[in-house]
């Protein structure tokens, strides 16, 4: 599935908004990425879901593509900081092997 003209503009305004560094040749990466970006588009009715609310919010003014992302790495953060947090060890007391306490 070869990129229309427009798209490929799209992938480079993209580029453009995140940050993106494209270096010698790395904009043939970025435009590859953007279209197997596509093809699941078209496939996966869950990332089209997404990506078609994403872009309500962008058409609709309500955040900026830059806002968009902030949202999702914070999102990330958030999700990172649950699922690795320390969960606590439990035993029960006629389980324990060793007294720590400092009782003669």
């Amino acid at each position: 599935m070869k990129l229309t003209y427009k798209e490929k503009k799209a992938c480079k305004t993209y580029a453009q908004l995140t940050g993106y560094q494209a270096g010698e040749g790395k904009m043939g990466k970025l435009i590859s990425m953007c279209d197997d970006l596509k093809k699941r588009y078209d496939c996966d009715d869950k990332f089209k879901v997404l990506v078609d609310t994403f872009l309500g919010f962008i058409v609709g003014g309500e955040f900026t593509p830059f806002e968009l992302s902030q949202a999702l790495t914070l999102a990330f953060l958030i999700f990172e900081e649950k699922r690795s947090a320390p969960h606590p060890i439990v035993v029960p007391p006629d389980k324990v092997l060793i007294n720590i306490d400092n009782e003669k």
